[in-house]
């Protein structure tokens, strides 16, 4: 996954509208929140980062991958989730379908 220091970037700069998973880290490159676009991944950082003032405090580093599709996206959204454990991820990743089944936990 590759990490870039987070700075504003002209929205032609990004692929718009496509799904992705998306990671933000604190200064010491610890995992604070694991996220997932199933639509619009730029769009959806910034509603992430509008929504949780503290994560946008603490965020210094934002990993992104884009994927070919939403299923794609929740399959890495839940590895990355069970694999560190992130403090701002409250609950295990929702599903768009119900027949999506977690790769780690199997739910």
């Amino acid at each position: 996954m590759n990490y870039h220091r987070f700075k504003y970037q002209k929205a032609d700069l990004f692929y718009l509208g496509l799904p992705g998973v998306y990671i933000f880290k604190s200064q010491s490159k610890k995992v604070l929140y694991v996220g997932r676009a199933d639509n619009d991944l730029h769009k959806r950082v910034g509603q992430t980062l509008s929504e949780k003032k503290e994560l946008k405090k603490n965020t210094a580093w934002i990993g992104y991958r884009y994927v070919k599709s939403p299923k794609e996206g929740y399959l890495l959204e839940c590895e990355r989730y069970h694999k560190y454990k992130p403090h701002h991820n409250k609950r295990h990743p929702e599903k768009l379908f119900n027949r999506w089944k977690c790769p780690v936990c199997k739910n």
